[in-house]
């Protein structure tokens, strides 16, 4: 008996060996004082080896005081045999294998094995695959493994990790929303095709338990490949482009999931501290190690009032993408690349704002030129920021030259500004401020001239 170490239980095997055909023997643990399955289990091991297993016939209820089991008849399953033995079902993990025997039913058939044809060998995998299902802790080969997973990103891992030994990964394909007993059903189907061009039909059906456990379904009439198994290493290269593309797909699914040049997903309050952020990400990137300067510039403002409709702050998102990601002009044809990288911000209706990656594309792979030799070649990092344009505005009103107020600056850090940029910006805060004082005397003027026409009424 597969299984059992003959030298342990010399007593029972023997006593099972003395009634031809040979029975099961009695043997704690193994077919006494266990579960139900672990008996039936050990019946078929036992029985498989002389041309048959046994099959679940019939189940009775029997009231035996108090201790009542279910008698559980197994029978033989060959065609017309009338075999039999019983097991008593105590539940509870506890079951006993019980016979007659000086009264049973023979065989009708050999019981060497030297009969069993492909028919026979055929139906005993048939029953013995019905057995395995009936075992709450059944796990089939050809599945991947039913170990719960908390989300169906992990699930799909998980199954794709299995497959991957044989050649194959799955896709993931919807067959149903949420059903009865807020379970969800899903489907995974083989990524491969068959040699004739056709898809494989090879697939799995997932349950969605509740809001989080996911699993696989161990008890459904299995599909079958249209194409042969083997390890990846010896798949052409368009199969094993494939599956590289599909698990590309799955790591760019994953929240946690950031490509090196692009900078983690994160949130902020202010908008100034995720621009901040941004720019920070912008100096401090490295591509294979070697420092890359580029700029982030604002690409596309959307404002969504339906926060505040009922009372709340209007959401807004923006797309920040690199400073070349236009096209490229007769004028100025070095500048704009077209480059593909972006991220996506948007403001929720309490005001903080998200960073997250723009929508998954096959062909990016980061930026689609070379970098800039130092930030300050970067043109949105040569602008001044709010705290250096009002640092000129005081100290021209305190009476300092352009030259003093570049000198101050550089030693500062910023290494781009010269006196003509200064002398510029100062002459541009002058115009302002003196289009600012026309406009202002122009609307008192025309008070003015309002209150001198309206004429004036004695009582």
């Amino acid at each position: 008996m597969a299984g059992i170490d003959p030298e342990t239980h010399v007593a029972e095997i023997e006593a099972a060996a003395s009634h031809p055909p040979l029975l099961p023997p009695l043997i704690p643990s193994i077919t006494t004082g266990t579960s139900f399955a672990n008996v039936w289990g050990a019946l078929n091991r036992f029985s498989i080896d002389q041309g048959f297993v046994f099959a679940l016939y019939r189940s009775r209820g029997s009231n035996n005081g108090s201790d009542p089991f279910v008698r559980k008849i197994m029978r033989c399953c060959r065609p017309d045999c009338t075999y039999k033995v019983d097991i008593r079902d105590y539940g509870g993990g506890r079951a006993d294998l019980v016979y007659d025997s000086s009264s049973r039913n023979e065989h009708n058939h050999k019981t060497d094995g030297s009969d069993v044809t492909e028919g026979v060998s055929a139906l005993i995998d048939k029953v013995e695959r019905g057995r395995q299902k009936k075992n709450p802790d059944f796990e089939d080969e050809n599945l991947p493994p039913g170990t719960v997973q908390n989300s169906k990103l992990h699930l799909w891992k998980m199954i794709n990790d299995w497959a991957k030994k044989d050649g194959f990964v799955f896709r993931y394909k919807s067959i149903g929303g949420k059903k009865k007993n807020n379970k969800q059903y899903l489907r995974f189907v083989c990524c491969r095709s068959g040699e004739d061009g056709q898809a494989c039909g090879y697939n799995i059906s997932v349950t969605k338990h509740g809001d989080t456990n996911w699993t696989v379904n161990q008890t459904r009439n299995l599909s079958v490949h249209n194409h042969s198994l083997c390890p990846i290493d010896q798949l052409s290269r368009d199969q094993r482009n494939l599956i590289y593309d599909i698990e590309k797909r799955i790591l760019q699914l994953d929240p946690q999931y950031c490509p090196d040049y692009l900078p983690a997903k994160r949130s902020f309050r202010h908008r100034e501290d995720l621009e901040r952020y941004l720019n920070d990400f912008s100096l401090n990137y490295k591509s294979d190690g070697v420092p890359f300067y580029f700029g982030w510039v604002k690409k596309d403002t959307n404002t969504s009032k339906s926060g505040a409709d009922s009372g709340g702050t209007p959401t807004e998102t923006i797309t920040y993408a690199c400073s070349r990601y236009r096209k490229p002009t007769k004028l100025r044809p070095c500048v704009g690349t077209e480059c593909p990288v972006k991220v996506n911000v948007y403001k929720d209706v309490d005001g903080v704002w998200h960073l997250r990656h723009a929508p998954y594309q096959d062909n990016v792979t980061g930026h689609n030129h070379a970098p800039a030799d130092s930030k300050w070649s970067v043109m949105v990092h040569r602008r001044l920021s709010s705290e250096e344009r009002q640092y000129i505005k005081e100290s021209t009103e305190q009476g300092m030259t352009p030259t003093q107020i570049a000198q101050v600056l550089k030693q500062r850090g910023n290494e781009a500004i010269t006196n003509r940029r200064v002398s510029g910006l100062i002459f541009e805060m002058k115009r302002t401020a003196a289009r600012k004082k026309r406009k202002l005397d122009s609307k008192d003027l025309r008070h003015d001239d309002n209150d001198a026409e309206r004429p004036n009424y004695v009582e």
